[in-house]
């Protein structure tokens, strides 16, 4: 049996517990997420972005910004956006910038630019097969942003009627380009639209050879309060055993079962930050809490050495609480969970996980 380590098998995001405390221990960077711009061409209601409005960094600076990475020992790029990083002329430059860095890149996608020919040519020169062709031989690896292979229930969640086909399209030119693990994840937004076929959604990617990347909603912008999109947690829970089963039965894979990623645990706050469009600095996605900018001449150092939150963040363990902190699973295997649930909650990212359904004497209990 294959036992899942605690990051997902992405390459770029794949670091081994070793790895994640010896960074840890010499204040070394892993991870940079960096988002590129808020265009998008979708209106998801899972999206949970929340944006200050600044004017966005110019290409120049966010290169700039890879470099600092780099020379604070980060290893990986994330790229997303606050919209689709693909909708920008100058990612494909930025992804060599990257490889000439030595960190590996990581692109969050929903796939449409590489689904619909006509967009891909306008905004990189070449067609949907020919980007999918240049980001595997740039050495990209792609997280592709896919819901459903229902089409009603797709478009539903992409908030666009017709993103269905271009979505599914793209994800088929990434396979025809030789895309698969660890260079390739689908991430699906578990949800009420589509908790009937994600086991057989899961099985199809396992088959395929690509990396499930199921995540549960998190609620923060346009998902602020659920939006009804999120399944009760009772629910949610069964869909993770389940996904468990299917693993250990069908893949001869196991792993630890808690949200608010299947199969793997979010561990970047102990060596990562995230950098927005507009140049703030914060924790990560999820944690709306600047603690600085790299925009108007600021550095990723200076923020990095000398964020009290950053800091408090590193040393989760001192300061966790809640459930958490009591709980037998923490550290090994769990890394105390989503810490922006707790923090959109109570302003605390130290606080309880509610959502979580071990630590606490709840009927139904714990796998044990």
């Amino acid at each position: 049996m294959q036992a899942q380590g605690p990051t997902p098998e992405i390459r770029g995001l794949n670091f081994s517990r070793d790895r994640i405390y010896a960074a840890r221990r010499a204040g070394s960077m892993l991870l940079l997420t960096l988002y590129v711009g808020r265009a998008c061409n979708l209106r998801c209601p899972s999206c949970f972005i929340e944006d200050d409005g600044r004017p966005e960094l110019p290409p120049a600076v966010r290169r700039e910004v890879l470099r600092q990475a780099a020379a604070l020992g980060a290893l990986s790029v994330r790229v997303s956006g606050a919209g689709e990083p693909l909708l920008q002329p100058d990612l494909l430059p930025l992804a060599g910038e990257a490889r000439n860095l030595g960190l590996d890149f990581v692109l969050y996608t929903n796939g449409t630019v590489i689904g619909e020919d006509s967009l891909a040519r306008r905004l990189h020169g070449r067609d949907g097969p020919s980007l999918a062709r240049e980001l595997f031989n740039l050495g990209v690896s792609v997280v592709l942003k896919m819901n459903s292979r229902n089409a009603a229930v797709q478009d539903r969640l992409a908030g666009v009627s017709g993103a269905a086909p271009l979505i599914w399209r793209g994800y088929e030119r990434l396979l025809e380009a030789g895309f698969a693990a660890p260079r390739l994840a689908v991430e699906t937004i578990i949800s009420r639209d589509n908790l009937e076929e994600l086991p057989e959604l899961y099985r199809s990617l396992r088959r395929d050879g690509v990396t499930p990347y199921f995540e549960t909603v998190l609620r923060r912008g346009r998902a602020r309060g659920g939006a009804g999109l999120a399944p009760e947690p009772e629910r949610v829970r069964e869909v993770f055993y389940e996904l468990l089963r299917i693993d250990e039965a069908e893949f001869g894979r196991t792993w630890f079962p808690a949200p608010s990623f299947v199969g793997f645990f979010c561990t970047e706050l102990l060596y990562g930050v995230m950098v927005d469009a507009g140049g703030t600095v914060y924790p990560c996605a999820g944690i709306g809490a600047a603690v600085g900018s790299v925009a108007g001449g600021g550095t990723l150092e200076e923020v990095w050495r000398s964020s009290p939150l950053l800091r408090s963040l590193r040393a989760v363990e001192e300061h966790i609480g809640g459930r958490c902190r009591d709980c037998r699973h923490r550290g090994d295997p769990c890394f105390y969970g989503c810490r922006a649930e707790p923090f959109i909650a109570t302003d605390d990212p130290f606080g309880d996980y509610e959502e979580c359904w071990h630590g606490a004497p709840r009927s139904g209990g714990d796998r044990e």
